[in-house]
C-alpha cells in the first residue's frame, strides 16, 4: 500500500464519518425533545440565563438568535 492510498482510504473514512455525523449530530438538546441545562451560578451569564447566549455578537454579526 503506497502512501496516497492510504491517504484516499484516511480521506474517505473521514468523509464518511463527517456525512454520518451530519444527519445524526444535534446542536443543542431541544432538538431532541429535551429541555436546556440549567445554567451554572458560577458561570458569568448566570444572571441572564441560557437563553441570552451570543446577543451582542449576533447584532454585529446581523445574525437572527
Amino acid at each position: 500500500m503506497t502512501w496516497e492510498e492510504l491517504f484516499y482510504i484516511c480521506a474517505a473514512v473521514a468523509g464518511a464519518m463527517s456525512i454520518v455525523l451530519l444527519y445524526t449530530l444535534k446542536a443543542s438538546p431541544l432538538d431532541i425533545g429535551e429541555p436546556e441545562p440549567v445554567s451554572n451560578a458560577a458561570n458569568v451569564f448566570a444572571q441572564r440565563g441560557a437563553a441570552d447566549r451570543g446577543g451582542r455578537i449576533a447584532a454585529r454579526l446581523r445574525i437572527a438568535v
